[in-house]
């Protein structure tokens, strides 16, 4: 089964709200038309018109790009922020170098915050997911995660996408025990954090189950699987319980 690493929404949540308070040597004005462009961007990708968010990147970028060169962030968040618009649009090879440059800034500057590295991490390693560089996608993968561990704690429920992609990585590149030891921390998490019901836990279920076919542990392979069918069909079931309105059905 074809996967790729999946966009974590908590990355959005961070880009509405941890924009940069200043730059050095940036004009107030300047800032304040770069947070225009970029926000403008991100509420462009949160109704998935990606036309417009690449559109309103690219303006935030050009905005701050004459005042960057003593403090280059703002540029940095621009970029990356442009580099997840073009990899949803399977646009890797524009995206890289970005996404990259980004990450060198991020990397080398004395006061850039955690969740700021964490998401350049986790979109280059996306990036690299969506190219099948599974081998330069894992170590950042692991960066991404250690850095969650350390802010969140190990069972905190945002852990649960990025182990999620380690896992699969883990396992496409024949790592099977890591990926065991990785999809059983996803389905706790997803456990304790999720209803029972919930679908996360059905595909957590399922992927899983696949993993330990290949590790021939058939027993739980197929509790899982029996799980995640469950699990589904309550899912369904509950669809089909909601009473549809049908007055808008009704003849004048």
């Amino acid at each position: 089964m074809l996967h790729t690493c999946t966009m974590n929404l908590a990355l959005l949540v961070m880009a509405l709200t941890g924009q940069l308070k200043s730059a050095d040597g940036t004009p107030s004005e300047v800032l304040s038309d770069w947070q225009i462009a970029n926000d403008a961007g991100w509420r462009a990708f949160l109704r998935g018109d990606l036309t417009q968010a690449e559109e309103r990147f690219k303006a935030a970028s050009e905005v701050v790009r004459p005042y960057q060169k003593g403090d280059p962030r703002l540029l940095a968040r621009s970029y990356c922020d442009l580099a997840q618009v073009l990899m949803n649009q399977s646009r890797y090879d524009q995206a890289e170098p970005l996404a990259k440059w980004a990450l060198k800034v991020r990397e080398l500057h004395p006061r850039i915050q955690t969740e700021t590295l964490y998401q350049n991490l986790y979109v280059l390693a996306q990036i690299h997911c969506g190219q099948g560089r599974l081998a330069e996608a894992e170590p950042l993968l692991r960066r991404a995660l250690a850095l969650q561990e350390k802010a969140l704690g190990p069972e905190h429920a945002s852990l649960a996408e990025t182990l999620n992609d380690l896992a699969w990585v883990d396992s496409e590149v024949g790592r099977l025990t890591e990926a065991d030891a990785l999809y059983s921390r996803v389905l706790a998490i997803r456990t304790k954090t999720r209803p029972t019901n919930n679908l996360e836990i059905a595909e957590t279920s399922e992927h899983y189950a696949v993993l330990l076919r290949r590790l021939d542990q058939l027993t739980k392979a197929q509790w899982l699987e029996a799980r995640a069918k469950t699990i589904r069909s309550e899912a369904a079931a509950a669809i089909l319980a909601i009473p549809h309105d049908r007055t808008s059905d009704r003849k004048p």
